[in-house]
């Protein structure tokens, strides 16, 4: 799957699922959850949820902590879709 398409089921993920207001979604390129979205820790393990269930993956808990902007869920995600 193309990096596009993941950012775009995310930002999707974000906005509809973990109600992120789509202003804020849209004003940046690289979206930090906490300093940009202003996410609570809670907030962001219901993206991760809702992630996992999306993309039909596990992402594990001393993983999560390097996943706090909306690249790097990206990349993570791109390159676990691309391992065996």
């Amino acid at each position: 799957m193309e990096k596009e398409k993941i950012k775009d089921k995310i930002v999707d993920i974000l906005i509809n699922g973990v109600h992120v207001k789509k202003s804020k979604v849209l004003l940046k390129e690289n979206l930090k959850f906490i300093d940009d979205l202003e996410m609570d820790s809670l907030s962001i393990l219901d993206l991760i949820e809702r992630v996992e269930k999306e993309f039909n993956i596990e992402v594990k808990d001393e993983e999560i902590e390097k996943l706090s902007d909306l690249n790097s869920v990206v990349d993570y995600l791109y390159n676990k879709k691309r391992d065996p």
